[in-house]
């Protein structure tokens, strides 16, 4: 149990900014027009999504190291199944960032189809996995649940919003003079 908590602690660490981002959306857009909205939670979606593969990376190549900084020699088993948990989180920040888009369009039982679906699945296949993989087949049926999770709710947000997947997944260019824009922003605002 000690094991799979520190994974999930530090792969579910990649979620603060999609969640942040969402949660900072979600008062904005139920104020503003709907074709506004349309455009701004997908740039915010695309972003955190391109952030969340990048922490994914990084926890990739240094997760042991911050492992054993943080909790100790003793606890690097926590590594694969965090390992295994990244494919979902990184499913999962999408969701994070479309579950405030659709309650502000009226449609949070959406938000909770998806999680009972989620819920559902992975009780089923932790009844599976775990007795076989034991662990890592309790991050892999997270995982799958995530992913679920998130296909749910992106299918729910492209019918409603009239998005597409593009749009809500890929960074372009002027997402990065945003994000550059911002930083520079930040940095003169320390100075």
């Amino acid at each position: 149990v000690g094991y799979y908590t520190i994974a999930a602690l530090s792969a579910e660490s990649l979620l603060y900014f999609p969640g942040s981002a969402g949660l900072a959306l979600f008062p904005k857009i139920t104020k503003i027009e709907e074709d506004i909205a349309t455009r701004s939670t997908p740039r915010v979606s695309r972003v955190a999504f391109s952030l969340t593969i990048l922490g994914a990376f990084l926890l990739l190549a240094l997760g042991k190291i911050i492992i054993r900084i943080l909790f100790g020699v003793g606890f690097i088993p926590a590594y694969r199944p965090m390992i295994v948990l990244l494919p979902g989180i990184i499913a999962l920040s999408v969701h994070s960032v479309l579950s405030y888009d659709l309650i502000s369009r009226g449609k949070p039982e959406i938000n909770a189809y998806a999680s009972g679906i989620g819920l559902g699945v992975n009780i089923f296949l932790n009844l599976i996995l775990i007795p076989r993989w034991g662990i890592v087949g309790a991050a892999f049926a997270s995982t799958i649940a995530y992913i679920l999770i998130t296909i749910v709710t992106l299918k729910f947000f492209l019918q409603l919003s009239g998005s597409n997947l593009k749009n809500t997944f890929l960074i372009n260019f002027k997402d990065l003079r945003m994000i550059l824009g911002k930083i520079l922003e930040y940095m003169k605002s320390r100075e």
